[in-house]
């Protein structure tokens, strides 16, 4: 999954942007207006948030290892790591499955 790195502000977090490819990123603050979070604390990828994501120019990594790399060099006190989740996810994990199988003893009522 992807991950950005946000300020560790809880009532308005805000994310860092900059040019990834700098060797000496100047880097900004910015609050998406349309930020969304799920339960663990990630941020949800709606069209409009992604519409912002780009607008704005946050840096988006592969994986938290490569994020920690980069704020190394950023030379900012304290950061967050926030894994980006599709909004999709997000539904898929908050509907119960209810499912059938008829190959095991599971659905059995003893």
């Amino acid at each position: 999954m992807p991950w950005v790195i946000s300020n560790t502000s809880t009532k308005q977090p805000q994310l860092y942007c900059f040019d990834v490819l700098s060797l000496h990123p100047d880097w900004k603050l910015a609050a998406l207006h349309s930020a969304q979070y799920d339960i663990d604390g990630s941020l949800l990828l709606y069209p409009e948030t992604l519409a912002e994501l780009s607008t704005l120019g946050v840096a988006v990594f592969e994986t938290k290892k490569s994020a920690k790399q980069a704020f190394k060099q950023l030379g900012i006190a304290t950061c967050r790591y926030v894994e980006l989740r599709s909004a999709i996810t997000k539904e898929f994990m908050t509907r119960p499955f209810i499912g059938e199988s008829s190959w095991t003893d599971l659905n059995k009522n003893t």
